[in-house]
């Protein structure tokens, strides 16, 4: 790949950030379901895995991380629930999202790469 498509990739890459950041702003969700939804639009983007396939029950380790992420980011046992999360992750039981909880809190000790991708989205939604 040549310099100036490398270049001009670059620069798609950071509008669309900047469009993330915007929508992000823009969208405040106004109910569980919506938070829910903005949250696996953002990790799905970010991640750059087909919103589709997060519901697989396949154990692929980009999707399965993702989930992980995402359980992460939206469990407030007060506000969104193990099975609120389940059903919009493929139908999963509230024991396979509290191990993704798990799995999303050991990755968080051990492996860096992991860390930063999930802490530098969680900035984004933030933002």
């Amino acid at each position: 790949m040549n310099y100036k498509v490398l270049k001009e990739l670059l620069e798609i890459r950071e509008r669309l950030d900047r469009l993330l950041e915007d929508y992000s702003r823009a969208i405040q969700p106004k109910s569980k379901k919506d938070k829910i939804e903005l949250h696996i639009d953002v990790f799905c983007y970010c991640l750059e895995i087909d919103k589709n396939r997060i519901g697989w029950k396949g154990q692929k380790t980009d999707i399965a991380n993702a989930r992980k992420m995402i359980t992460a980011s939206l469990y407030k046992p007060e506000y969104i629930t193990f099975s609120m999360i389940g059903k919009r992750l493929g139908g999963r039981d509230h024991s396979s999202i509290m191990y993704l909880l798990d799995a999303h809190k050991n990755h968080m000790k051990a492996d860096q790469e992991y860390r930063e991708k999930y802490l530098s989205i969680i900035e984004k939604l933030k933002s």
